[in-house]
């Protein structure tokens, strides 16, 4: 984040922070996939929709393929793109 948005760190210094969101989890035989994703896939689709979409997927590829898609969908369609980046991870736990 540090790299990027300089109007906005122009206007409204200490708006774009290089800290991230840390968070910690015991991770057990129900959890099954582990998502990390920029604020462009958290800003767009609630953690529900998430686990709606990830319950249909068997891979990672797939996975990444639906979150985009349903956040390209938000933002209007294929001749749109999200207004923030979009970088997703994932990773199946098992």
């Amino acid at each position: 984040r540090t790299l990027g948005d300089f109007r906005v760190k122009a206007r409204c210094p200490g708006a774009v922070s290089p800290e991230p969101d840390v968070a910690s989890a015991v991770v057990g035989p129900a959890h099954r996939w582990l998502i990390m994703g920029s604020d462009g896939l958290w800003d767009d689709l609630k953690v529900e929709r998430v686990l709606e979409l990830l319950a249909r997927e068997r891979s990672p590829k797939a996975a990444n393929k639906a979150l985009a898609e349903a956040v390209v969908r938000k933002a209007g369609g294929r001749q749109h793109r999200p207004k923030d980046d979009l970088t997703i991870i994932s990773v199946l736990l098992g």
